[in-house]
């Protein structure tokens, strides 16, 4: 098979080879075949790697000033971690700034070039990532749609939209899918799993801690329902407490630095309401957690956005339902590889969509909920997409690849660019 052939089959139309089971996966694997080579799956993955850090470096090149409202902020905070080692903020997360200042210190680079760029690369590990954790529950050609759809898809212009400038958040939503992924391994096997899971909470707490927070309650019902389903090891109930340690430790540290009205101004700032300097510490705990419960919806009010949110939530409690019964009689052409890891999956984007359309667990002030949903919806989207192609094989070769080539030129002609923020 030549070059061209092999380009041209990677994605559809092949006779397909089963891949390996997954070690140590105790939960029994549907027999999905696959038949894509490894040098056909890293030529793709290069493309698509490269198409998502071409539009994430447009918004860079053509706009000298840094886009986001606080940008001018966190390339303070960087130059407070590179001369002092500390952050001038006594409450902000630190890890993300020790990540950044690695290269500024190595290569010797401004700060401002490093916070100028430094999204397009963390929007790079974003699409690995998402391409890490579906190929684990769908295998490589599913992998390789959900990533192609975070790369340059339109419709995730939000999420692509995310890899411009620089902000913490962009090294959260890097860490999400490795701990949803390390964490499903840890409620069946434990070991490397269990330690990457417990590395990926702490990173998690000490760089995005409200976004440990946004997905610390699907954890918890999810590992109810493991339980329920009698899915889990001795090795479920460290990762448990893993994930609690970090929180509990990070909030506890956040305590011990506060000092004047700093506290309340963060808290204000965390739920979105005043919160008075001489209020008690057992009102603001209040107050944060009553915002948690019931904070500001996302989601516009247009009967476009409401109608089109309620059909994504159908789609995905659909999907829900129909990957329980496909996993009891492991549906052969479900095109799944993990079915535990992939019903995880399917009700995470179900608890996502709920977050970002009633507003419950999560913050008002904060898009959070949205970029989680949509990353959700690009891993079941790749496999929905396999599915699709594998039922119209008859359809030619150059109309998917037509299709591919018109989104990526709109994603490419309209990249995400924030306003130009031009304050000191």
């Amino acid at each position: 098979m030549n070059s061209l052939s092999l380009i041209r089959n990677t994605l559809f139309f092949a006779d397909r080879k089963p891949e390996k089971p997954l070690d140590g996966n105790k939960t029994p694997l549907s027999p999905v075949r696959e038949h894509m080579s490894r040098r056909g799956t890293m030529i793709w993955l290069g493309v698509v790697l490269g198409l998502a850090f071409a539009v994430r470096i447009l918004a860079a090149l053509r706009e000298p000033a840094l886009g986001q409202t606080d940008a001018y902020g966190h390339l303070q905070f960087l130059r407070d971690m590179l001369q002092h080692g500390r952050l001038r903020h006594p409450l902000y997360p630190p890890a993300y700034y020790w990540l950044l200042s690695i290269p500024v210190r190595i290569l010797r680079l401004d700060p401002y070039l490093a916070v100028r760029y430094a999204g397009a690369f963390f929007g790079l590990g974003l699409v690995a990532a998402v391409y890490a954790l579906a190929r684990s529950a769908f295998g490589r050609r599913a992998a390789l749609w959900s990533a192609f759809l975070v790369a340059a898809f339109p419709a995730f212009y939000w999420l692509q939209k995310t890899g411009v400038g620089a902000y913490p958040s962009q090294l959260g939503l890097l860490i999400l899918p490795f701990l949803l992924l390390c964490w499903d391994g840890s409620m069946r096997r434990g070991g490397k799993a269990l330690a990457g899971f417990a590395s990926a909470s702490v990173l998690l707490a000490i760089s995005v801690p409200m976004m440990l927070l946004d997905i610390l309650p699907f954890l918890a019902l999810d590992f109810v329902r493991r339980v329920i389903r009698r899915e889990i090891n001795r090795s479920a109930w460290i990762a448990v407490a893993s994930a609690i340690t970090a929180m509990t430790g990070m909030l506890i540290w956040i305590g011990a630095q506060g000092d004047g009205d700093v506290v309340p101004r963060t808290v204000s700032g965390i739920s979105g309401v005043p919160v008075s300097e001489q209020a008690t510490p057992a009102s603001m705990l209040w107050r944060v957690a009553w915002t948690y419960m019931m904070p500001e919806r996302w989601l516009p009010d247009g009967r476009w956005f409401q109608a089109a949110a309620w059909i994504v939530g159908i789609a995905l409690l659909t999907i829900v339902l129909w990957c329980r019964r496909a996993a009891a009689t492991l549906n052969p052409v479900a095109g799944v590889r993990d079915w535990s890891l992939a019903r995880m999956i399917a009700w995470w984007a179900l608890f996502a969509w709920f977050q970002t359309v009633f507003g419950v667990f999560q913050f008002p002030l904060y898009m959070r909920a949205g970029w989680l949903l949509l990353i959700a919806l690009a891993l079941l989207g790749g496999w929905i997409t396999v599915g699709i192609g594998d039922r119209l094989a008859g359809l030619p070769r150059r109309t998917w690849f037509m299709a591919i080539a018109a989104a990526a030129l709109v994603t490419l002609c309209r990249p995400p660019t924030p306003a130009p923020h031009l304050s000191p």
